[in-house]
C-alpha cells in the first residue's frame, strides 16, 4: 500500500558521522575533478544530482530550524529555479539556430555572413522573446506555490501538507521543472534535442560505451539523492526512507503482476500508439522523429546495454516521480513532470504515451509500492529497447 507522507519530530541535527561523511565526500568529489579522466566523468555526471541534493538538506534544515535556514533554502531553490530556466532558454536558441543556420565553416567570413543572414529572422526572435517570457512567468508561478494561500489549496487536491515547507518546496519544484521543460518543445515546435543531431549528418555523440556509463551513473548519484529528498538523516532513519520511497521486497503476487502487467502494456501501448499517429496525421500536426530517436539511443543496442539502460530509466524514474514525489503531490502531478522531462527527445504524440505509462505507474505505486512500478516500467523499456533500437 501507499505510504501517505507523515512528517514525524525531526532528529535534532544531523549524527556526527554524517556530517564526518559528508565533509569527506565533499573532498573526494573535489578529487575526481583533479584526477580527471573516468572520474571526472563520473563527478560531472553528479552535477545533475548534487543541486537537488543540497536542495534537500536546506528544505529539512529549515523545517527543522526555522529562521534563517528558511531563507537560505529561498535563495537557493530561486537560484535553481533561474539555473532551470537558463538551460530551457539556451536549449530554445540552440534549437531554433541550428536548423536556419546549418553546418558553419569556421572563420570562412562568406560563411559567416549567409548564416547572420538566416539568424536571426523576425520570426526567430519572436519566438526565443516568447520563450524567455514564458519561462519567467513559470518562474513566478512556481514560487507562487510558497504562498500559504495556495499552499491550503493545494492540500486540498493533492497530499500535500499545507503548514510544511518541505512538502511546498516539492510543491514548487515540480511546477517549476515541469513548465520550464514544455516551454523549449512549444517554442520550437519540436522537441529541442532533435535538431541536434540532424546538423550535417548529426552531432558528434559520445562513443556508446561513454554514453552507457554516464547513463549508469545517474543511477548512482540518484540513489542517496532520492533518500536525502525524503528526509533521511534529518527526519528519517535508513529504514524508514527506504519505506518512504516505495522499496519494498516484491511478494510472490507482486512479481507475477508485474509480468502480466508488462506484457499487457507491451501489447496495448502499440496500438494505443497507432491511434496516436492516425489522429496526428489526420490533423497534420508533426510526429516525432523515430529515426532522431533511434540515434540517440543508439547506444542501448543489444540485450547487455538495454538491460542497462532499462534498469537505470526502470528504478531511477521511478523512485524520483513515484517514490519521493508521488506521496506528496498526488499521482498527476508527478506524472506530468515524468512527461515533461522527456519533452527535450519526443513530440506530444509520444508524450501523450508517456503520460499515459506514467498514470499508469502511478497507480501501481499506490496499489503496491515502487519497487513493482519499477519492475514494470524496466520490462517495458527493456522489450522495448531490444526490438526498435
Amino acid at each position: 500500500m501507499d505510504i501517505q507522507p507523515i512528517e514525524k519530530p525531526a532528529i535534532p541535527g544531523f549524527p556526527t558521522w554524517h556530517i564526518v561523511v559528508a565533509m569527506v565526500t565533499g573532498v573526494v568529489y573535489l578529487l575526481m575533478f583533479i584526477l580527471g579522466g573516468e572520474f571526472r566523468t563520473f563527478a560531472l555526471t553528479g552535477l545533475f544530482a548534487i543541486p537537488f541534493m543540497l536542495l534537500a538538506v536546506l528544505t529539512y534544515s529549515a523545517e527543522l530550524k526555522s529562521g534563517v535556514w528558511k531563507g537560505f533554502a529561498m535563495v537557493y531553490w530561486v537560484f535553481l529555479a533561474v539555473a532551470t530556466a537558463f538551460v530551457a532558454m539556451l536549449f530554445t536558441i540552440a534549437a531554433i539556430a541550428l536548423p536556419a543556420i546549418g553546418p558553419v565553416t569556421e572563420l570562412d567570413p562568406a560563411t559567416m555572413q549567409t548564416a547572420s543572414d538566416r539568424f536571426p529572422t523576425l520570426e526567430h526572435s519572436i519566438r526565443i522573446v516568447a520563450a524567455i517570457g514564458a519561462l519567467f512567468i513559470s518562474g513566478v508561478i512556481s514560487l507562487v506555490c510558497f504562498l500559504p494561500a495556495i499552499r491550503r489549496k493545494a492540500s486540498t487536491v493533492i497530499h500535500t501538507h499545507a503548514e510544511s515547507f518541505v512538502h511546498a518546496t516539492a510543491l514548487a519544484t515540480a511546477v517549476a521543472i515541469t513548465l520550464m521543460c514544455f516551454i523549449p518543445l512549444v517554442a520550437v515546435g519540436g522537441p529541442p534535442l532533435l535538431p541536434m543531431l540532424q546538423i550535417d549528418g548529426g552531432m558528434a555523440l559520445p562513443p556508446a560505451d561513454e554514453q552507457l556509463r554516464s547513463t549508469l551513473y545517474t543511477l548512482i548519484w540518484g540513489m542517496p539523492a532520492a533518500f536525502l529528498a525524503v528526509g533521511y538523516p534529518l527526519k528519517r532513519t535508513l529504514r524508514e526512507a527506504r519505506l518512504r520511497l516505495g522499496l519494498d521486497r516484491p511478494s510472490v503476487r507482486q512479481l507475477v503482476f508485474a509480468v502480466v502487467m508488462t506484457g499487457a502494456l507491451l501489447l496495448a501501448m502499440p496500438l494505443f500508439g497507432v491511434g496516436i499517429e492516425f489522429l496526428w496525421k489526420t490533423l497534420g500536426w508533426p510526429l516525432t522523429d523515430q529515426e532522431a530517436i533511434k540515434l540517440l539511443f543508439g547506444f542501448t543496442a543489444g540485450p547487455v546495454a538495454a538491460f542497462i539502460a532499462s534498469v537505470v530509466a526502470g528504478l531511477g524514474e521511478e523512485l524520483v516521480f513515484r517514490g519521493v514525489l508521488q506521496p506528496r503531490l498526488g499521482i498527476f502531478l508527478p506524472a506530468l513532470m515524468f512527461t515533461s522531462v522527456h519533452a527535450f527527445q519526443y513530440n506530444f504524440d509520444a508524450l501523450i504515451q508517456v503520460l499515459v505509462l506514467g498514470l499508469i505507474f502511478g497507480v501501481v505505486r499506490k496499489r503496491s509500492n515502487t519497487t513493482t512500478a519499477a519492475i514494470i516500467h524496466f520490462g517495458y523499456d527493456f522489450v522495448l529497447l531490444l526490438t526498435t533500437i
